[in-house]
Order: structure tokens, then C-alpha cells, then sequence
């Protein structure tokens, strides 16, 4: 469904931001390839369609909730429970900082 409500408005940039901010941490934190974490948000519909559709629920979490819940969440939904995985931690606000930055870039 498309995005019709007038208060919640996110531009191109900041759909881009938070999808980059998503993949990043799934690649350091999860070891994994880009084109495997892309593989995970499509198959939970968390990447925002070339039509502007998607889901706002998505943006009511901050992107690294998304990356770990995608990384553990499924095998151990109390993952967020766990003090060494939330809040998120340094390593994840220091890589955020670098991506802003433009040192880092997906």
C-alpha cells in the first residue's frame, strides 16, 4: 500500500540513509555479503518499492533494531534483552557517524 498519510513524509535521501544504515550493520555486525542483507529486508518488505510504497511501521525503529532483529531476532526474538546487543552500542553509533560523514558509503 502506498503512503497516504500526510504527517509522516520521508524523502528518497532518507529512505536511502536508513536502508544503507540497515545493510551496513547486517555486513559488519553479521558478517555478511550486501547482497544477502538486501535478500533479507525484500523477503520482510523492510526496503521501500521503486513505486514509494512501504511499510511506516518500518521507520518507527531506529535502523540498527531492524539489522539485529533481521541477524537474531528470528532464532531469539529476547535478543533486545541482552545488554551487550541493546541499546545499540558505540561501535554502531561510531560506524553511523562515518557513514554521515561520507567515509563510509554502500
Amino acid at each position: 500500500m502506498a503512503n497516504t498519510d500526510d504527517e509522516f513524509q520521508i524523502t528518497p535521501s532518507e529512505v536511502k540513509q536508513y536502508t544503507d544504515l540497515m545493510i551496513l550493520w547486517m555486513m559488519t555486525y553479521g558478517l555478511i555479503e550486501k547482497g544477502e542483507a538486501i535478500k533479507r529486508l525484500e523477503d520482510k518488505n523492510l526496503i521501500i518499492k521503486d513505486n514509494g510504497e512501504y511499510n511506516q511501521m518500518t521507520f518507527h525503529e531506529e535502523p540498527y533494531y531492524w539489522a539485529m532483529r533481521l541477524l537474531l531476532g528470528f532464532e531469539n526474538e529476547q535478543w533486545y534483552h541482552d545488554e551487550k546487543l541493546w541499546p545499540p552500542s558505540q561501535e554502531y553509533r561510531d560506524l553511523e557517524q562515518k557513514y554521515y560523514d561520507g567515509d563510509i558509503t554502500i
